[in-house]
């Protein structure tokens, strides 16, 4: 929660849905991919 922008999203009342997705690469440099969606 150290990202302003972030907390206040995460925060934010007015988002009453959130999505997330996952995605695994063995071959990338991260390896591991995350994203949230909020919906109000």
């Amino acid at each position: 929660m150290y990202s302003e922008f972030h907390r206040e999203n995460i925060l934010n009342p007015k988002f009453r849905e959130l999505g997330v997705g996952y995605a695994h690469e063995d071959y990338s440099t991260y390896h591991h991919y995350w994203v949230q969606l909020f919906r109000g």
